[in-house]
C-alpha cells in the first residue's frame, strides 16, 4: 500500500459493487454459430467502475506533447509525408469509387442471420473535481443500458434501452444517497 493511500483516488477503472454486493464477472462474451452460419453474440460488461478528472486528463495530455518530436526540422518531414499519403490515398479513393459503383448490386437478403446482444449492468461513472483528493466533489451517474440489434434475412431490428438513469452530486469517497450526497436527475 501506498503512504499516501487514503489521500489519493486510486480507482479509475475497476469493478463496483452492485445493489446486492456480489461480484459477477466484469466482462462476459458468448459467441454461437450454427451449421448455416446464423450468429449470436452476447456481450456483458457487469459493475463497472469508471472515474475521470479533468485535471488527471490534462496531465496525460501535457505528458503526450512533451513526448512529441520538438525540432522543426523533425515536424516539417512528417507533415510533408503525411500530406503525401493523403493524396496518394485521395486519388487512389477516387479510381475504386468508380469502379466500385459499376459492379455494386443489393442483395435481395441477408446471406445469415445475427443477433448481437449488449448489456451493461450497473455502470458507475464518476467525473471527481480533484483525483488527488479523495474528499473532493463529484458527480455520480449510474443507469442500466441495453442493445439489440437482430438482422434476418427480410430485415433488421434495432432495441436500444436506457433504464435507471441517476445523476448524483457528492463527495467522491461517499455512496450515493449518503448525507451529502444530493441527487441532480433521476429518470425510470
Amino acid at each position: 500500500m501506498f503512504p499516501f493511500s487514503l489521500f489519493f483516488t486510486f480507482r479509475v477503472l475497476d469493478h463496483s459493487t452492485t445493489k446486492d454486493n456480489r461480484h459477477n464477472e466484469l466482462i462476459y462474451i458468448e459467441f454461437k454459430q450454427d451449421a448455416l452460419l446464423n450468429k449470436k453474440i452476447q456481450i456483458s460488461l457487469r459493475s463497472i467502475h469508471l472515474c475521470a478528472s479533468m485535471d488527471y486528463l490534462m496531465c496525460l495530455l501535457d505528458f503526450q506533447m512533451k513526448s512529441t518530436p520538438t525540432l522543426k526540422s523533425e515536424s516539417n518531414n512528417l507533415t510533408s509525408l503525411s500530406d503525401k499519403s493523403k493524396q496518394k490515398r485521395l486519388n487512389n479513393s477516387s479510381i475504386t469509387k468508380a469502379d466500385a459503383k459499376k459492379t455494386e448490386l443489393l442483395p435481395t437478403a441477408y446471406p445469415f442471420n445475427l443477433e448481437l446482444k449488449i448489456q451493461i449492468d450497473n455502470p458507475e461513472l464518476v467525473l471527481v473535481e480533484d483525483i488527488y483528493n479523495v474528499d473532493s466533489n463529484a458527480i455520480k451517474l449510474t443507469t442500466e443500458l441495453s442493445f439489440d440489434y437482430n438482422m434476418q434475412q427480410d430485415m433488421v431490428v434495432i432495441n436500444a434501452l436506457i433504464n435507471g438513469l441517476s445523476v448524483a452530486a457528492c463527495p467522491y469517497n461517499e455512496t450515493v444517497g449518503g448525507p451529502f450526497s444530493k441527487e441532480v436527475c433521476f429518470f425510470l
